[in-house]
């Protein structure tokens, strides 16, 4: 049930229809720490990956998933305003 596409440029959307907001607060927590903690090596040295999440719920107030995506994407410009791998939840 769960779908993960890329959105455009560096941004990606993962939708789980069958998640409740806590569950996907901490899916999406999980992912921002594993992204944190592995290293790519490259010819040029170590990188270190970071990922700013925005968690976003279907609710009654939500007339479409563009607004629900849009939500989303809101948060996630405030985890990147507060620090790079991060996660913040739509309110």
């Amino acid at each position: 049930m769960d779908v993960l596409t890329r959105f455009g440029g560096d941004e990606f959307v993962a939708l789980l229809p069958e998640t409740d907001l806590p569950s996907a607060t901490a899916v999406a927590q999980r992912l921002a720490e594993n992204c944190k903690a592995s290293r790519i090596t490259t010819s040029y040295g170590e990188l270190n990956v970071t990922v700013s999440v925005g968690v976003a719920e279907l609710t009654a107030d939500t007339p479409n998933l563009a607004e629900l995506i849009d939500r989303a994407n809101r948060a996630e410009h405030m985890a990147k305003q507060n620090k790079k791998g991060v996660v913040a939840v739509a309110s």
